[in-house]
């Protein structure tokens, strides 16, 4: 059994909450093993879960991959108090290669 490692382009990005940025590096991340991950029904495989709190929001972060050809996928949701309009973002240009 293999754990999953999050991959390096995704590991040195940023993710943006609101006027916020913070390195990804702040994420707690639960792992789950990538042979076997966490399928949705539908072949897309959980990896990771990850969660981030930045002020009054919190990020939940979705790592994982397509079963059909390995394709990685990252979602992420926002929550945020009632009322308050927010946003998340990740910064793709830091992690091309």
């Amino acid at each position: 059994m293999t754990p999953f490692v999050i991959p390096p382009r995704i590991s040195s990005g940023r993710f943006g909450v609101g006027d916020d940025w913070v390195s990804s590096n702040s994420v707690e991340w639960k792992h789950r093993d990538a042979a076997t991950g966490l399928d949705n029904g539908e072949g897309m495989i959980t990896t990771s879960i990850g969660r981030l709190t930045i002020g009054d929001r919190t990020v939940q972060l979705v790592l994982g991959y397509r079963s059909e050809d390995m394709l990685p996928f990252l979602s992420w949701t926002v929550f945020a108090p009632a009322g308050e309009n927010s946003w998340c973002s990740f910064n793709f240009e830091e992690v091309q290669q």
